[in-house]
């Protein structure tokens, strides 16, 4: 049996007759494939012939897929044939990524990562997110043996900042993004990640990235792990904000962003 766990679009089929499907399927070893419909009422369905293999992430933009790989690579592919192409085969930023704070002091038994692609204004990006494995009561990532006795493990890991790089498509290279990201908001999760227009909902924080809980497979094993990593990171200040409406309850399904498309 198949585990599909992320699909996306390339254009609404509700107004556009050519359109493709990319889903990321399987659970071990994560793949690509595709569904394109239209061009005299062919349809197509196949794997992409990606080679990193482990894919986390999927996004259209201007009839082109980006995929995001496991290992922090990203291939690009042109769907505006009759197959898709690889055109970009981008490795991971490593000396980009090396460049953030969090990241000076980075060790895999206190912290992990989780990363994103986000179209906004007509850029991508790309979104790490890092995580505190084990929190102390101070709100500082330790290793699981540097915890007192008796430590109520409950809520182990808590997202504690990110960092933002933003695709320099013309040199084929990831740049930082060195200023705020000015009358927008970041959504991340794991159905869709997204950037809206402050200006447009004056409601959300300027400057900040909403975030889900996208540790599932922790909370299906360990049931004090309740889906309670959500909340409001500030990316001027570099400070989380939980959403207290959210803390009040365990959540034990995958939340997900909802986009309203008045017509």
């Amino acid at each position: 049996m198949w585990h599909i766990a992320k699909a996306v679009l390339s254009s609404d089929p509700t107004r556009d007759n050519n359109f493709a499907v990319v889903v990321i399927y399987d659970f071990l070893e994560s793949k690509l494939a595709f569904y394109k419909h239209g061009e005299d009422s062919r349809i197509r369905s196949t794997d992409l012939d990606g080679v990193h293999r482990e894919y986390c992430d999927v996004i259209f933009h201007s009839e082109q897929l980006f995929a995001l790989a496991g290992d922090g690579s990203v291939e690009v592919w042109e769907f505006n044939k009759s197959f898709p192409i690889k055109t970009i085969d981008l490795p991971q930023p490593f000396a980009e990524i090396e460049k953030a704070d969090i990241m000076q002091d980075f060790s895999i038994y206190k912290y992990s990562t989780q990363n994103y692609l986000v179209e906004s204004l007509g850029e991508i990006l790309y979104v790490g997110r890092v995580i505190g494995n084990f929190i102390n009561h101070e709100g500082i990532a330790v290793v699981q043996e540097d915890l007192p006795e008796g430590f109520d493990v409950v809520f182990p890991y808590r997202t504690l900042r990110f960092y933002i790089l933003k695709l320099n498509i013309t040199a084929k290279k990831w740049e930082k993004v060195e200023s705020s990201l000015r009358n927008r908001a970041l959504f991340l999760g794991g159905n869709q990640s997204m950037s809206v227009s402050t200006r447009d909902f004056p409601e959300l924080e300027e400057n900040s990235i909403y975030f889900t809980d996208v540790r599932w497979r922790d909370i299906n094993f360990h049931f004090d792990c309740d889906g309670h990593d959500n909340g409001v990171y500030n990316i001027g200040n570099k400070v989380v904000k939980p959403f207290d409406q959210l803390d009040k309850w365990e959540i034990y399904t995958p939340p997900f962003w909802i986009v309203p498309n008045p017509r």
